[in-house]
């Protein structure tokens, strides 16, 4: 399971459409449908219920909350670089003081 996947998951948990999930990511409606299949399969489930609009099934409906969380994390910790990379190029000598801020709030 990839984390371009989950993203696409939780696309279609908003958009609860595949064609207007996948305009949102830019990219086509059958290469995120494909995305969905091998995600799918990898898990060994259905996560949706294919009608109009999608629906979530009982597997999908408990994925959802995990996968926002692995989001946010990812995110986060994307956040942290990025903030000590620019701090590190700006003043390298306050780059440890923010390492070890960033340590402290994700503990």
């Amino acid at each position: 399971m990839q984390l371009q996947q989950m993203r696409h998951f939780l696309a279609i948990c908003q958009e609860r459409s595949v064609t207007r999930a996948a305009k949102n990511c830019g990219i086509s409606q059958p290469s995120l449908s494909m995305s969905m299949k091998r995600m799918e399969r990898a898990i060994g489930g259905r996560l949706f219920i294919r009608s109009s609009p999608i629906q979530l099934t009982e597997l999908g409906s408990k994925l959802k909350p995990v996968f926002v969380q692995i989001i946010e994390a990812v995110n986060n910790a994307q956040c942290v670089i990025q903030r000590t990379t620019v701090i590190r190029r700006a003043r390298p000598e306050a780059a440890a003081a923010i390492s070890s801020q960033d340590r402290d709030a994700i503990s």
